[in-house]
């Protein structure tokens, strides 16, 4: 016969659940905690935020140069994107599909 096992085994602690919730027609407590916005002016919250929405350290910013080309009641300017070219916006804020390049006297080529 083998000897007996020398561990024994815990007993199993009971888990008490939550206490349950009850809402009642015309209570007014869930709409006032769902109306209070302090923690949007909390300090932690604001830099929380501002460092989800900055880019991260191992990504470069892209850096955006304008320099106006056409007249001046109407102006469009080259923008740099983040490939390395030149691409020109229109007034109203779309991009052209050609690409440049800048030149040494900052003029702009369309790249071939």
């Amino acid at each position: 016969m083998a000897p007996p096992w020398p561990f024994k085994r815990k007993s199993k602690e009971l888990e008490e659940s939550p206490a349950p919730v009850a809402y009642e027609l015309g209570d007014d407590s869930s709409a006032k905690a769902l109306a209070d916005k302090s923690h949007v002016e909390n300090n932690d919250f604001k830099a929380a935020m501002a460092a989800l929405s900055t880019p991260h350290l191992n990504t470069e910013t892209p850096v955006i140069n304008e320099l106006s080309v056409q007249s001046e009641d109407k102006v469009s300017v080259h923008v740099q994107s983040e490939d390395g070219y030149w691409y020109l916006k229109a007034p109203d804020g779309s991009f052209g599909s050609i690409p440049f390049i800048k030149l040494e006297d900052g003029s702009f080529k369309p790249y071939e």
